[in-house]
C-alpha cells in the first residue's frame, strides 16, 4: 500500500506527502515502511562485507529519547503496527522526542558472520543508515548514519567469556 508522511506546521495544519510503500511482513505479523533503514557490515577499509536484508520497519513510540524537545507528547501517539494483513490503512510513526527500538534478537536484525568467525581476528564496522533512499522529509538529514566497530574472528569472546560461535 502507498505510504504517506504527515508534516505538521506551527499553525496546526499538515501536509501529506507520499514517501513510498508499506508491505505486510509475514514473519513479524505487521506492516513495515519499506526502504527506511539499511544495515551494512563493512571491513576495516569500509568496504562492504555483508548486507542485511532487513530494510523495512514498523515505526512506533517505544521509548522516550528526549522529552525536553518542543512538541513532545507526554503519552505515546504511535503504539504499534497493525497486525491485520488485509487492512487498507495503517497509522504508524515516531513522535517528537520518542524513539523506536528493535531488539537485536528479532528475526532479520542480524548478519550471518559464521564464516568470519573462522578467520583471524579483524575489525569490522556495522553501519546503520536511516532513510538512505531519502524518502522521509526531515529538517536535517545530515545525522542519518551511525555505526560501531566490532572485532570478529577466531577466539573473540562473547559476554560469558567463551568462544563466540558466530550468528
Amino acid at each position: 500500500m502507498p505510504a504517506y508522511q504527515r508534516v505538521f506546521h506551527a499553525d496546526g495544519s499538515c501536509d501529506e506527502l507520499q514517501i513510498g510503500t508499506m508491505t505486510y511482513h509475514e514473519v513479524h505479523h505487521h506492516w513495515h515502511l519499506d526502504g527506511v533503514m539499511t544495515y551494512e557490515l563493512l571491513d576495516a577499509k569500509l568496504e562492504p562485507v555483508k548486507p542485511n536484508s532487513k530494510v523495512a520497519f514498523c515505526l512506533a513510540d517505544v521509548a522516550k529519547a528526549d522529552p525536553t524537545l518542543p512538541g513532545f507528547p507526554t503519552a505515546p501517539a504511535y503504539n504499534g503496527c497493525d497486525p491485520n494483513a488485509r487492512t487498507t490503512y495503517v497509522n504508524m510513526g515516531t513522535s517528537v522526542g520518542w524513539e523506536d527500538i528493535y531488539d537485536k534478537m528479532l528475526f532479520g536484525q542480524n548478519f550471518d558472520v559464521t564464516d568470519l568467525m573462522n578467520r583471524p581476528q579483524a575489525q569490522y564496522f556495522i553501519r546503520q543508515t536511516v532513510d538512505a533512499a531519502g524518502i522521509v522529509f526531515e529538517q536535517n538529514d545530515a545525522n542519518n548514519t551511525t555505526g560501531v566497530w566490532v572485532t570478529l574472528g577466531i577466539g573473540v569472546p562473547y559476554s560469558t567469556g567463551g568462544p563466540r560461535p558466530g550468528v
